[in-house]
């Protein structure tokens, strides 16, 4: 029943649309004949050009990925009412990183090329931009699933706000946090 639901709505998509299936299989040699001859590089002898910049890429995509972990576990901790009490700053915060992480990742690059110009500390970062406000978010409610009972115990004890974060919070915060 499904099954025929779905092909019934393929065949009319296909149909509507004008779209002859013959006709665009006939030509799929065509195509990657035009993506082969135009998309690839005429001879493979500069690609050990290429290649320290392949690993150049990467390694900035990496430094953004970690620089942006570190800075949101801060603002994760200022996110979460279990490590801030303060409600305005809470909000103020959570209304960063909503913005950073609804702004896309292109408009940030554009955005911060128009600004400071071309350059690998721009592409950085836009990356570090693009990534901060989901991970921080993402902290947040990680550490919020964190079961208060944990937490009431070493304050129960007489810790302080730093040993209940470094004994209680990130022990039970760091598997998420390497996923």
């Amino acid at each position: 029943m499904t099954l025929s639901c779905v092909l019934a709505a393929v065949i009319f998509a296909f149909t509507s649309a004008q779209i002859n299936v013959i006709t665009a299989a006939k030509s799929m040699p065509e195509l990657f004949s035009f993506f082969g001859n135009n998309f690839l590089p005429p001879s493979f002898g500069a690609v050990r050009n290429y290649v320290p910049l392949l690993f150049q890429t990467v390694f900035f995509a990496i430094m953004g990925t970690y620089i942006s972990a570190v800075l949101a576990f801060v603002f994760g901790l200022l996110i979460s009412p279990k490590t801030n009490h303060i409600k305005w700053l809470r909000a103020a915060v959570l209304f960063l990183m909503s913005f950073l992480r609804n702004v896309p990742f292109l408009v940030w690059a554009a955005l911060l090329v128009y600004i400071f110009g071309i350059g690998d500390m721009v592409g950085l970062i836009a990356l570090i931009f693009a990534t901060l406000g989901f991970l921080s978010r993402s902290y947040a409610e990680s550490m919020n699933e964190i079961p208060d009972s944990k937490l009431e115990a070493l304050k129960a004890c007489g810790g302080s706000r730093l040993q209940i974060l470094i004994h209680g919070l990130i022990p039970e915060f760091v598997p998420s946090w390497i996923n």
